[in-house]
């Protein structure tokens, strides 16, 4: 029992789609953005955020305010959502996945290629270089940035991101002068 087959398109060919017995979907839209999936998805994985890429030299040039800056970038959750999802597919009798994103092109190409790599399922299209490169780096080593998004124990509670406090320290100093 293993993935057969996966593929990736964009949002409004996945929206057609008239889910089989044994297909599966992961739905990766932007934060607000709403999916207009056909009903019947027994196995369905639904995710919002952008498709956008941060790396060290950002991160470092933000500092403590990193977190905050990229909130809504892929990140370490959606990254181990994905794996678990598809290793829990893995072992039952799933044909096909289907990865859709906006425009089936950066998102959803990132993760059906690392399905496609990781359990030697068949990627029925090639055309993955646009895949999204932080995508392709937290499915790969989910941990990879945890230095600058890496829980902080605060007394306050206020903020539990590293550095939040640091980032609660920015803003006022921002709106305070």
């Amino acid at each position: 029992m293993s993935i057969q087959y996966v593929t990736f398109l964009p949002k409004s060919k996945a929206e057609q789609i008239q889910p089989g017995p044994t297909d599966a979907m992961i739905s990766i839209c932007d934060p607000g953005d709403e999916v207009q999936l056909a009903s019947g998805w027994e196995q369905l994985l639904t995710l919002s955020f952008l498709d956008m890429v941060y790396d060290d030299d950002l991160l470092e040039r933000f500092g403590e305010a990193a977190p905050r800056v990229y909130a809504g970038y892929p990140q370490r959750r959606h990254a181990e959502a994905i794996r678990q999802f598809v290793d829990e597919l893995n072992q039952q009798n799933i044909n096909r996945l289907y990865v859709h994103c906006y425009h089936g092109r950066s998102r959803s190409a990132a993760v059906a290629s690392w399905v496609a790599n990781r359990y030697g399922a068949e990627l029925e299209r090639n055309d993955t270089h646009d895949a999204n490169p932080l995508l392709q780096t937290l499915l790969n080593n989910p941990g990879r940035y945890d230095r600058y998004f890496e829980p902080e124990n605060t007394e306050e509670g206020v903020d539990t991101t590293k550095g939040g406090s640091g980032v609660v320290r920015w803003l006022k100093r921002f709106w305070e002068g």
